[in-house]
């Protein structure tokens, strides 16, 4: 079973958006067994909002900017997105054991049934995202606050934001920051962001 046309932002929240996918083949990927099929240049679009989801922020009074329904589906007379993916020219993203794509969150991209007879694609997918966006999404487990940030890894560097450390293995080194301001949430009065000065040396807690 293949997945339709889709942008990974419109299900993985980050504000401000800078959610970027790994995608490893494990075994290869080939047209047949449902390779991924890629927009290309299609990273200049705008995420295109969840009807009712008030974390998918962009402005939906750009000009031909529209709530999507049926992100993901494959009948392209119900994914709306279908209206957007054939201004790029797909690129199909045949690969082998170990090769890697990366991408962003607004690149429109899909795969299409497994029509090979014996061949079964795998992959590996990671999704990371600036350690300062804040990320009101954890995959529908509950959380408090005004994001999920404390329940995401950080992978390196290190954030004014709450994260998660590692279960086992190695402790990520954290690499201290000077940080000039900081947010204090990700939307205040009026739906506007709010920043809080601090001094340039002044670390947290």
């Amino acid at each position: 079973m293949g997945q339709g046309y889709h942008q990974d932002s419109y299900y993985i929240n980050t504000l401000p958006n800078t959610l970027i996918a790994a995608w490893v083949a494990l075994t290869p990927a080939t047209t047949e067994n449902g390779c991924l099929w890629i927009s290309d240049k299609s990273h200049v679009e705008p995420l295109y909002p969840h009807e009712t989801n008030v974390a998918t922020h962009e402005n939906k009074k750009l000009g031909g900017v529209f709530s999507v329904r049926n992100s993901s589906r494959l009948d392209t007379g119900i994914n709306e997105l279908a209206q957007v993916g054939p201004r790029y020219e797909e690129v199909a993203g045949t690969a082998e054991p170990g090769d890697a794509f990366f991408f962003g969150g607004t690149i429109l991209h899909r795969s299409h049934t497994n029509v090979s007879k014996d061949s079964r694609r795998r992959a590996f997918t990671s999704h990371y995202c600036d350690a300062r966006s804040y990320v009101p999404w954890n995959a529908g487990e509950p959380f408090e606050g005004p994001c999920a940030n404390g329940m995401h890894m950080l992978a390196r560097g290190d954030s004014h934001l709450p994260f998660a450390t590692p279960r086992f293995g190695m402790p990520v080194e954290r690499n201290q920051r000077m940080f000039g301001s900081s947010l204090s949430m990700p939307m205040g009065q009026n739906g506007k962001m709010e920043t809080t000065r601090k001094p340039v040396n002044e670390k947290d807690d």
